[in-house]
């Protein structure tokens, strides 16, 4: 037959509907036996709430009486020092000292005690406010188990509520790791760790999920503000040609209990917002009614008519036995979902066996013409299909499909590979090849093939259902499929669960993981589409243990920030599961169970650095000088963060001032006063320093050297080289193993007798320096210039006799320069990838030191004492530091 090229939007239509829709001939939920929760224990938990809430009403009362008597207590001092300052002023104009006194002690008086009543009406202020938020928490809380039951007759009543946190009344950290835990979904969270994650912040915000299943009840509260319809489809295919009846064609002849609705557009979104709006004015269909859509682009007679591509139902999602909505709700519910963040695609499947035998027949029907045309025509059709599926998985970033085929006999096996409808199959290579390629995702980068999750199924067998087991048999999806067996509360194989089964021959463990297989809880709470049930109690099936996974993926690709690949994502799931104990088994478990605490921790040693020098993360500081504040916080305030990474080349973020240690500390024991020794402000640190007077003296010390003209007055300077240190500062790992510092100075000294017994000592030093890290490592810095002066009154002989000094100063500071960290920042297609940060040397502040220091002569050695406070310490805007410190020195 030959068909136009403009009939390849219908070609397509049929096929993506048929097969990426996942309406497949055979395919079945995965789902167990559940249980509703009774009218009864609903409104248990409501009253459980409201004894809560007077609980937080008479707290409210008691924190507002006391308020009230804090208040009054207020008031009646206010108005005793208003008198007491009338008192005061009248004394004042008679000029009476005594009167003045009497008044001045009352006012006085008064003050105290404003100042004391004071602070306790704040306490009482803050108790008051307190017990009203708890109180607000209460009320909004209950309010919404209110409004959930009244969804339960009417979803409409709150299809537009967001989720509580959101209104600011409440701690979403507290809702995450209470209520959720205790109330909502007390077994499954806790047991795969969840509480590691939401301890980071981490809810899956930002990530795809689609949910491939039956009709999601979109409009519940439990997914408000959270589903996206790019790339949804929100109604299940219905063939219904000219050439035999159906249910939309006998709905469109009767109208009885049904709707119709027609549009006729190219626009490939319409049918869902379509769906949509009907939804919007009418809400769902009754399980007794049936919705039919209709494109009318293409007329009656056409090959889209004849194939039955024209109709679509709407179906039913307000029952109390929604499974798609289930799923939904684990894996990315406000109140049960692992990833409460995330964002859901809706994508509607029909599990109808009869209509999934009518589907597998026309799709048949459609891959002969495809495969009966001429070889140009479909070159061009499997191009376009390809084009289109692929463009289908940039839509999600995770699928969760808690279903498949259950077939577990070699032959049916060999017959389901090898079918030309099944996406998958030889046969569907060899007529689309290019579009066979697009759903293995062979031709998107490994960081951005679409993650997807499988259901193993329920049926005890020793292997997972298709597609499930789909990577033991085909290797091109290995790497980004996941298979997820149920496990029950304790932790062991659920009974009705399938286990994972061995790995092939051919499996790459070091490519793949331990096993593209796992477990996780398969009994857990969920939301149902509406109606009295709308909390399933402990439903189980390996369906609910693959959206647990699915969750779990998403709060890891939030986590890494979206750099490390989604291939990666799932070899990291599977080789930090837990393969402990009983779940070594790796024919009944594959990987282990879930834990989210050991993929949300670094696996083996981190690492950091730059493309030419990088080392261990825990060995890789460099220490900052005082003289240059707090450097590592500004870098923080650019939003720098340093990343490391893991033995499985993850990366993990942390702050600079992991990195950068600025040298904070500052002795509490002083030094000796020395006769003949002139200060020289810090230039010239841990040296030892030859004769001074008003000739040169030699500086050395360990690996350091240098040489100084220091007289007690007048002109001074000096030069200075360091080989192992900046200031004491050194540095390690990634910062290279050696630092080089070298300065020079200039500087003027005066001393002014103040009479026999004070004299005023001033002295005021600039320098320049410059430090040489090792080249490529990660800090490099500009030569830049310094500054110190000090102040300062004394009394008696230095060095000798009874000695006293009074002091202002400022210490040792950065006035010029940048500093710059090169850094790995994280990964980009896999590789890692570095910046850089350039920050001002100088502090943000300027620290001023008032220090008293006394030395007296005791027995044969002399004994000092030394007091000193700092303003803006390390030259840190607001910051103080005190320090009071003694030594005493004997000679002989």
């Amino acid at each position: 037959m030959d068909i136009p090229i403009i009939s390849i939007r219908v070609l397509w239509a049929g096929l993506i509907t048929l097969v990426l829709a996942g309406v497949m001939g055979g395919w079945e939920t995965t789902a167990a036996s559940s249980t509703n929760i009774s009218h009864s224990e609903y409104l248990e938990g409501v009253a459980w709430r409201e004894a809560g809430l007077r609980e937080a009403e008479a707290t409210v009362d008691a924190a507002k009486e006391a308020l009230t008597e804090t208040e009054t207590s207020l008031a009646v001092n206010q108005a005793d020092l208003d008198a007491a300052m009338e008192s005061f002023t009248a004394a004042e104009l008679t000029g009476d000292r005594d009167a003045l006194d009497a008044a001045w002690l009352a006012v006085r008086y008064s003050l105290d005690q404003w100042t004391v009543l004071n602070a306790n009406h704040g306490d009482r202020l803050a108790e008051y406010n307190e017990a009203v938020d708890l109180w607000q928490k209460r009320s909004i809380w209950l309010a919404q188990f209110e409004n959930d039951f009244e969804a339960q007759t009417n979803p409409f009543a709150v299809r537009d509520a967001i989720a509580l946190c959101g209104t600011g009344y409440c701690s979403p950290s507290y809702f995450l790791e209470h209520e959720r835990f205790t109330v909502f979904q007390p077994h499954v969270l806790e047991m795969v760790g969840a509480h590691h994650a939401y301890a980071k912040g981490l809810t899956g915000k930002g990530v795809r999920i689609a949910i491939e299943d039956d009709a999601v009840n979109f409009t519940l509260p439990e997914f408000a503000g959270r589903i996206s319809f790019d790339g949804a489809n929100l109604a299940y295919p219905v063939y219904d040609g000219d050439e035999f009846p159906s249910d939309a064609w006998y709905c469109e002849l009767t109208g009885q209990q049904c709707q119709l609705w027609t549009y006729s557009s190219d626009y490939a979104d319409l049918m869902t917002l379509t769906v949509r709006w009907a939804i919007a004015q009418y809400g769902w269909p009754a399980a007794e009614e049936q919705w039919f859509i209709r494109n009318d682009y293409h007329e009656q007679g056409s090959l889209e008519s004849i194939l039955g591509l024209r109709w679509r139902e709407i179906p039913h999602a307000t029952g109390s036995d929604s499974h798609g909505t289930r799923v939904a709700s684990v894996a990315a519910g406000r109140d049960f979902g692992v990833a409460p963040g995330a964002t859901i695609v809706p994508i509607f499947k029909d599990f109808d066996p009869r209509r999934q035998s009518d589907q597998r027949e026309l799709e048949s029907t459609l891959l002969r013409i495809i495969k009966d045309l001429p070889e140009h025509e479909r070159r061009v059709v499997d191009t376009l299909y390809a084009r289109d599926v692929e463009s289908s998985y940039m839509r999600y970033d995770v699928i969760n499909r808690s279903f498949g085929i259950g077939v577990f006999d070699p032959a049916a096996i060999s017959a389901v590979l090898e079918d030309e409808t099944q996406w998958w199959g030889e046969g569907f290579r060899q007529i689309l090849p290019e579009t066979w390629r697009a759903f293995m995702q062979t031709r998107t980068h490994p960081d951005d093939r679409t993650v997807v999750v499988y259901a193993a199924g329920n049926d005890t067998e020793k292997f997972g259902a298709l597609g499930a087991d789909l990577p033991y048999y085909e290797r091109h999806v290995r790497g980004h499929h996941l298979s997820v067996m149920a496990v029950d509360h304790d932790g062991r194989h659920a009974s009705y669960s399938n286990f994972c089964g061995p790995l092939p021959y051919d499996w790459d463990t070091d490519r793949w993981g331990r096993h593209f297989c796992l477990a996780a809880p398969g009994t857990v709470n969920a939301a149902a589409g509406a109606g009295p049930g709308y909390i399933f109690h402990e439903t189980e099936g390996t369906s609910f243990a693959a959206p647990v996974v699915t969750g779990a993926v998403a709060l890891l690709m939030e986590h890494f920030r979206g750099q490390l690949g989604n291939t990666e994502i799932v070899k990291r799931v599977v080789n930090t599961a837990n393969n402990e104990g009983r779940y070594a088994q790796i024919e009944i478990y594959g990987a282990g169970l879930l834990d989210l605490k050991a993929a949300l921790q670094p696996v083996g040693g981190l690492y950091t650095g730059t493309p030419s020098l990088d080392a261990a993360t825990t060995s890789t500081v460099a220490e900052v000088p005082r003289a240059m504040g707090s450097f590592a916080r500004r870098l923080s305030a650019q939003g720098v963060e340093v990343a490391s990474l893991d033995s499985m080349g993850a990366p993990f973020w942390a702050s600079p001032e992991q990195f950068v240690h600025t040298i904070h500390e500052r002795s509490a024991i002083p030094a000796f006063a020395e006769p003949e020794w002139t200060p020289h402000l810090g230039f010239t640190p841990g040296v030892v320093a030859g004769p001074g007077g008003h000739g040169l003296r030699m500086l050395a010390g360990d690996n350091r050297i240098g040489v100084e003209r220091a007289p007690r007055e007048g002109f001074r300077w000096g030069m200075f080289g360091d080989a192992a240190s900046w200031m004491d500062g050194r540095p390690s790992g990634a910062f290279g193993d050696r630092v080089r510092f070298m300065t020079g100075w200039i500087g003027r000294s005066a001393r002014i007798e103040l009479d026999g017994n004070w004299r005023l000592d001033a002295q005021a030093t600039v320098g320049l320096g410059r430090v040489f890290y090792r080249s490529g490592a990660m800090l490099d810095i500009d030569t830049h210039l310094l500054s110190a002066w000090d102040v300062g009154v004394e009394r008696g002989q230095r060095g000798s006799g009874t000695w006293s000094r009074l002091s202002l100063s400022q210490p040792l500071r950065a006035e010029s320069g940048k500093g710059t960290l090169t850094y790995l920042s994280g990964l980009e297609d896999g590789a890692p990838v570095y910046a850089s940060a350039t920050v001002p040397l100088a502090p943000r502040g300027r620290e001023l030191e008032l220090t008293l220091t006394h030395e007296v002569p005791i027995g044969s050695g002399r004994w000092v004492v030394e007091m000193a406070h700092s303003w803006n310490a390390a030259h840190e805007p607001g910051q103080t530091q005190a320090r009071v410190g003694a030594a005493y020195r004997v000679s002989w």
